[in-house]
């Protein structure tokens, strides 16, 4: 009698799948983050998967877009990275201090006066910390205080030329080289090597104090205005006459003739100062040498060297200063006075004789 003997044959089951904790967009995005790629690359990468945020998808846009060449050379270009951050201290340390509290075990006599000892330096100590915690927030507080106070507004310079047109410089001549056909500011002659003498500037201030000079002050050309228009300062306090480079290529690119009174031509000497856009300044050397009586209620300036029955009004800027053109003939709009100007020096009883 046979026996038969059945051995039943079964398939490999698979494996079962397990669920993925993490939904697969949040995967895909994660990778996207973790690509180190800035707001424009990620922009570009959001933009070619057009929404379809499966992992398999972001990650071949990814090769497609950012090849293994390029991010080698990238990883290599990024060696250095660094984080900056402010932990705000919102915690609470008596929430904390309860959640650490332990009971005494169950000791003897001694132990116990160990723990009791051992107990009342962690107090003691986490006093003098909650002491110096409090300190370093305090401190904290005013460094910020003092950091708010010390902010500022820098407001935009109006020294600049209106408008971007091409300017013709074929007839300009450079103040620092003497060729004619380019600004000092594209000088190509080498520079003077510097001083080590620290710079300084000074702002031109007028302080008023009469209250109808506001009216007028909204008509009359601010500082920056009569640089623009050929005009120089005239400042009794200046012992040389100075004036930026800028203030000095708009007098040649308005006028190209030299400065004139009463038809007669002259020269006026003034340093040039490579830096800033401050104004002409005439100095009182060059109005003693002129012999010039200033009347500054009225605006009014005579040259007695040079005609003492010529009478110039003088302009005045938005900020007090008084304007003189360089551009024009000193007489062009000057008014013929009665008789001529005497030197104020005639009035003493004991007045020397005039030259």
């Amino acid at each position: 009698m046979g026996l038969w003997v059945v051995v039943g044959v079964t398939s490999p089951q698979a494996p079962a799948v397990l669920p993925d904790l993490v939904p697969e967009f949040v995967q895909a995005w994660m990778l996207l983050q973790d690509a180190q790629l800035d707001a424009n690359e990620r922009n570009m990468v959001l933009t070619a998967v057009q929404s379809d945020m499966r992992l398999q998808r972001v990650a071949q846009e990814l090769r497609t877009q950012f090849p293994e060449s390029e991010t080698r050379r990238r990883d290599a270009s990024r060696k250095y990275h660094g984080m900056w951050g402010e932990a705000q201290d919102d915690y609470d340390d008596e929430e904390i201090a309860e959640e650490v509290t332990m009971d005494p075990p169950d000791l003897d006599e001694e132990g116990q006066a160990l723990w009791a000892e051992a107990t009342q330096e962690v107090e003691t100590a986490w006093v003098a910390y909650q002491g110096s915690k409090r300190t370093l927030k305090m401190a904290r507080e005013k460094q910020k205080e003092v950091r708010l106070n010390r902010k500022y507004f820098r407001g935009s310079s109006s020294g600049s030329a209106a408008g971007g047109a091409h300017r013709d410089d074929s007839q300009i001549t450079c103040l620092r080289c003497g060729a004619l056909g380019h600004r000092a500011a594209v000088c190509p002659a080498e520079k003077p090597k510097a001083k080590s003498n620290p710079t300084a500037q000074a702002p031109f201030v007028c302080y008023c104090d009469e209250a109808s000079l506001i009216a007028e002050s909204q008509e009359l050309p601010s500082t920056a205005e009569a640089i623009a228009q050929g005009n120089c300062i005239i400042d009794c306090g200046a012992t040389k006459s100075l004036g930026s480079v800028y203030a000095l290529e708009q007098v040649m690119r308005l006028s190209s003739v030299p400065i004139s009174a009463g038809g007669r031509a002259g020269h006026l000497r003034v340093h040039a100062l490579d830096r800033g856009q401050g104004p002409i300044l005439l100095s009182i050397e060059a109005l003693r040498n002129l012999k010039a009586v200033v009347d500054f209620s009225e605006d009014l300036m005579v040259l007695r060297g040079l005609n003492a029955k010529k009478v110039i009004r003088l302009g005045r800027s938005s900020s007090g200063h008084q304007l003189l053109p360089l551009t024009k003939d000193l007489f062009e709009k000057a008014e013929d006075a009665h008789v001529e100007v005497p030197s104020l020096s005639t009035f003493l009883s004991n007045a020397p004789k005039e030259e």
